[in-house]
């Protein structure tokens, strides 16, 4: 189970409509692809349950900006270790 630093949840007008564990693998036992692909689709069944009464494009508009907000931090992350590392 992921602690609180460890979670995000974002949000759209106030609702949830994602929750998103960010606990690194290293953390954690290795899982297999079956462990991972259930853990997978129970987030998936999740979040459409969420978002069952959402406007789908105002959805995917949405995840699409968090997906890019986290590939944005993992960049930036990645370049401050790359740099400390020179």
């Amino acid at each position: 189970m992921a602690n609180e630093e460890n979670v995000a949840i974002a949000e759209s007008q106030g609702n949830a409509t994602a929750v998103v564990d960010r606990t690194e693998t290293a953390d954690r036992p290795p899982e297999s692809v079956e462990e991972i692909e259930a853990r997978f689709w129970r987030a998936v069944d999740r979040i459409g349950e969420l978002n069952k009464d959402e406007d789908p494009d105002e959805v995917l508009a949405f995840v699409t900006e968090v997906v890019e907000e986290v590939r944005q931090e993992r960049y930036e992350r990645e370049q401050r270790a790359t740099d400390g590392s020179r």
